[in-house]
């Protein structure tokens, strides 16, 4: 059995401006300096570039992109299944003579 290792390199390119991920020993630490000086308080900073246009980006979603994801996509399927389900029914449907359509049932009544 052979042991296998992978190395995960990560870059992150900011245009100046910083974005990090904070470790739960860096807040620790941060929140005890906090406590001792109460100069700022600390807010999580979500990874985020700003593209040419000046806009800032992140790959996060926001809870209304989720949520409309996960209407349509559920939508979707279910519409699907329904199409797939009455096009089989429609498929499998026995053939049986119709009497209306070629008229035996007015032939019935005029006897």
């Amino acid at each position: 059995n052979k042991g296998i290792t992978v190395m995960v390199h990560i870059v992150l390119d900011t245009d100046g401006g910083i974005a990090r991920r904070r470790l739960e020993e860096d807040q620790n630490d941060n929140n005890n300096n906090n406590q001792n000086n109460n100069a700022e308080e600390e807010v999580y900073q979500y990874p985020t570039y700003v593209d040419k246009n000046g806009n800032t980006v992140t790959s996060y979603r926001t809870m209304y992109q989720i949520q409309l994801y996960n209407i349509t996509l559920w939508t979707a399927i279910g519409l699907a299944s329904i199409l797939f389900i009455t096009n089989l029914m429609t498929v499998r449907m026995p053939l049986m003579p119709d009497t209306l359509l070629f008229g035996e049932s007015a032939k019935m009544v005029a006897e």
